[in-house]
């Protein structure tokens, strides 16, 4: 009986040989596998989960896209069709639809709204353009007062970390301290006022009479 279960077992080696570096790679996988917790797996779930939704917002961002230029195109072609026959439809004949200019305060929420929504990183230039328009209202003097105020309370010019929730977050204080600075310039402009007005009705005191 060992006699056969030792030709079975040389048979065997000889079919299949040994391989050393596959059975080191194969318990090494093996190890990762089993040594990996329930953190690690909570981690990959909330990536697969954030990548999805990240997928769906860019569906969506697209199919909005593709809505408004099918929009465009149909009040150009009715515009086309309305024109007189026999007249040449030149570019100054053709009347496109009017289009609404966002405020700068409503543009300003819906960019910090849209940046909090995904926790990916912003170019550089990128940062810049935005706060160029926080800043179209304000000028050269202002725009120093509140790169001055940041630097006061440690904020960096530029964030280290330039996520778009970071991005957003150093928009809004900006935002916050321009506010700011405009309250305080016009309650100086009102006790200017009130103090030239007191200055101007005390120094007209009446004549002693004689």
């Amino acid at each position: 009986m060992y006699d056969a279960l030792e030709k079975l077992l040389f048979l065997l080696s000889l079919r299949e040989p040994y391989n050393v570096s596959q059975e080191i790679e194969r318990k090494r996988a093996l190890s990762m596998v089993l040594s990996q917790t329930r953190q690690h797996e909570k981690r990959d779930e909330e990536v697969l989960i954030e990548a999805k939704r990240i997928a769906e917002l860019r569906m969506a961002s697209k199919v909005a896209e593709q809505s408004q230029l099918v929009v465009a195109t149909n009040a150009d072609a009715e515009v086309t069709e309305r024109a007189v026959p026999g007249e040449s439809l030149s570019p100054s004949n053709v009347q496109h639809p009017p289009m609404a200019v966002p405020s700068p305060i409503t543009d300003n929420a819906s960019t910090l709204a849209s940046l909090r929504m995904l926790r990916v990183y912003l170019r550089t230039y990128a940062l810049e353009q935005m706060v160029q328009v926080s800043n179209s209202t304000a000028g050269v003097r202002t725009i120093k007062r509140v790169e001055q105020t940041l630097q006061d309370l440690g904020v960096n010019l530029k964030p280290r970390v330039p996520t778009k929730a970071v991005c957003a977050e150093h928009l809004e204080l900006r935002r916050e301290i321009l506010t700011w600075l405009n309250l305080q310039k016009q309650v100086q402009y009102k006790e200017a006022e009130g103090s030239s007005y007191r200055d101007g009705t005390y120094g007209e005191t009446p004549d002693t009479p004689k």
